[in-house]
């Protein structure tokens, strides 16, 4: 075998070893929003891989519910001032989607990032005069499925990060914080929940709604 030939083999398999380890990767970064409330966040989910890397939409999320609430517990918060940091109760939506079409995803190019304006307080139960550790942690890894739910095969690049989680962020609430109205009354028109005025107060203690199978308008 010439020496000409075997720089070529050479040459080439390093060309498909490099294009084999090309590989997507998601990173989130959070920080305290330069506007609105005090406890309003920007979240950024940025593709720091050297390849193309699918999210599931509702994960990043790139839709806000009613432009504020989130569509599961996409957060970890936490209550910085008491002894063992407990868990703040998210009382927004759960939506159990069962099956996830392709559009239902978006495609981040390699360096690419998107941001997402929100603020905690829509959907979790954080009072006056408290610190709090807020920490965003989502699925990097779900998959298209059938219309039974099942995994099919996708010409989407999608990654095997099990969790995609951001830096802790404090919060620290004023003593004249309040939730907004809006965390007050929802649904006004469904029996058993709060009115605009906030009376017949449902449980806050538990999450919203809960559907088994819902279709996001993406």
């Amino acid at each position: 075998m010439s020496k000409v030939f075997k720089s070529a083999l050479a040459a080439l398999s390093l060309v498909v070893a490099t294009e084999g380890m090309a590989k997507g990767h998601l990173s989130a970064s959070l920080e305290r929003a330069g506007k609105g409330s005090e406890t309003a966040l920007l979240l950024t989910v940025s593709n720091d891989g050297d390849a193309p890397i699918a999210m599931l939409k509702e994960q990043v999320p790139t839709v806000l519910i009613n432009g504020r609430n989130l569509p599961s517990n996409l957060f970890d918060v936490r209550d910085a001032d008491s002894i063992s940091e407990r868990a703040v109760s998210y009382t927004g939506f759960l939506i159990h989607q069962k099956t996830f079409q392709e559009d239902a995803f978006t495609v981040l190019a390699p360096g690419e990032r998107i941001q997402v304006n929100y603020d905690p307080a829509n959907d979790y139960q954080l009072e006056a005069s408290h610190r709090y550790r807020v920490k965003y942690v989502a699925s990097g890894a779900v998959h298209p499925t059938d219309n039974l739910g099942r995994a099919k095969r996708s010409a989407l690049p999608i990654g095997d990060q099990e969790l995609v989680e951001s830096n802790s962020v404090e919060l620290m609430t004023s003593a004249s914080f309040a939730l907004p109205r809006s965390f007050q009354a929802r649904l006004p028109s469904r029996p058993g929940f709060d009115d605009e005025a906030g009376k017949k107060g449902r449980d806050l203690s538990r999450p919203f709604f809960y559907a088994a199978n819902f279709t996001h308008p993406y």
